[in-house]
């Protein structure tokens, strides 16, 4: 089962990230696409929770993530999600970790 944190992060917004498995495990880190967020990988969190760290941050403005005040869509898909996920990542893991991802 997830556990679903509220991370600030370097803009002073909240990421929501959702993590399972064991904090010691090879973490996996699950990015979705524009649109949905990352609750949509619940299902794979069921079946890869017992061996590895998972993880799925949902980008600003999507899920329960928040967006600054006065951020067009432009600014939400701009080159800040990068580094507002590397900041609120860096929570949970301290070294390399596998990516997953979809595009929408």
């Amino acid at each position: 089962m997830a556990v679903h944190h509220q991370v600030r992060v370097a803009d002073d917004v909240s990421l929501e990230v959702a993590t399972a498995g064991p904090p010691d495990a090879p973490p996996v880190m699950f990015v979705h696409g524009n649109g949905p967020n990352g609750r949509q990988f619940a299902p794979k969190f069921t079946s890869l929770a017992d061996r590895d760290r998972l993880l799925a941050p949902s980008l600003r403005g999507h899920g329960r993530s928040e967006v600054p005040a006065n951020t067009t869509v432009r600014d939400v898909t701009n080159l800040e999600q990068p580094r507002a996920f590397d900041d609120a990542l860096q929570r949970f893991i301290d070294h390399h970790v596998t990516a997953a991802g979809v595009r929408t």
